[in-house]
């Protein structure tokens, strides 16, 4: 018997492949959104660490909003990469 389960599964070697890579290919992009409709991402002062933060309500202690019109949207995108070497103090000043 053991040489028939072995040519009942012969075959799917290359489905089975082919399956794999379409899920992980489908997976996370360059353009996945950084926080959901609902949400805006705020600043990790003094890092370049991030979270995201439901619309209406303030950031938590130890968090900014990202100065106006510099807040990453995507990942990968223009403001995402700048603020991954870049951070605020305290009080708003631009760290590198």
């Amino acid at each position: 018997m053991p040489g028939r389960a072995r040519r009942r599964w012969a075959g799917a070697g290359p489905a089975l492949v082919a399956v794999v890579v379409s899920l992980t290919a489908g997976g996370c992009s360059s353009s996945d959104a950084i926080c959901g409709d609902d949400e805006y991402s705020a600043l990790f002062m003094g890092s370049t660490a991030h979270t995201c933060v439901p619309r209406g309500q303030e950031p938590p202690e130890g968090y900014r909003r990202y100065p106006a019109g510099t807040e990453p949207k995507r990942e990968g995108d223009e403001w995402d990469r700048y603020w991954s070497k870049h951070s605020l103090d305290e009080q708003g000043r631009l760290l590198s």
